[in-house]
């Protein structure tokens, strides 16, 4: 079953990456949305 865990490793690393954008993206929009308000 190596070929499934090594899919699965590669699709769990994939999420993260996404996840670690988006969150950048969410801070970076928190960011210009506090810069603005002021």
């Amino acid at each position: 079953m190596g070929g499934a865990e090594r899919y699965l490793t590669e699709a769990l690393a994939v999420a993260a990456r996404a996840a670690e954008t988006q969150l950048a993206a969410v801070r970076e929009a928190a960011e210009v949305a506090r810069a603005t308000s002021c």
